[in-house]
């Protein structure tokens, strides 16, 4: 598994074979950044999430109208509030392999930021090496696209 890098908006042609990952809270709040992207573009996964019993260290998807977007908890609150760099690799880490235990097909697509790299204030260098080390673990089949704008 090897990341590929774009440079432009992820969300300019939307497909339902993609998965659209993004690094959330555990608080449910979509409101700055990629994650209000997300919102804007996905308002019934939004709603979901807000439901959801959000743990740091977990990955789910969820449906937005045969849309498929993936959440990976990486951190318990945002802003000043957002955990240390180090435990948001750790649950980086939890939330990608539980993400993956959840999917049950073999060919999967990811399109997603330079999670944690924004207001979770995390380096991208060791989030990559997170990903990679993850999906190395797994027997899937995975071509993530990473998005710059």
């Amino acid at each position: 598994m090897v990341l590929d890098y774009k440079k432009g908006n992820m969300f300019e042609k939307l497909d339902k074979d993609i998965i659209y990952l993004q690094a959330c809270n555990a608080q449910g709040h979509w409101g700055a950044g990629v994650a209000l992207e997300f919102k804007k573009y996905f308002p019934l996964a939004y709603r979901d999430h807000k439901k959801m019993m959000n743990r740091t260290g977990d990955g789910y998807l969820l449906d937005n109208n045969g849309y498929t977007i993936a959440c990976l908890i990486t951190s318990e609150f945002y802003g000043v509030r957002k955990d240390s760099p180090k435990k948001i690799l750790i649950q980086t880490y939890l939330a990608l392999y539980n993400l993956f235990r959840r999917i049950s097909y073999e060919e999967i697509k990811i399109y997603s930021p330079k999670i944690n790299s924004g207001f979770f204030n995390t380096p991208w260098e060791a989030t990559e090496k997170v990903i990679l080390r993850v999906c190395k673990k797994t027997n899937k089949n995975i071509n993530w696209t990473v998005w710059e704008i």
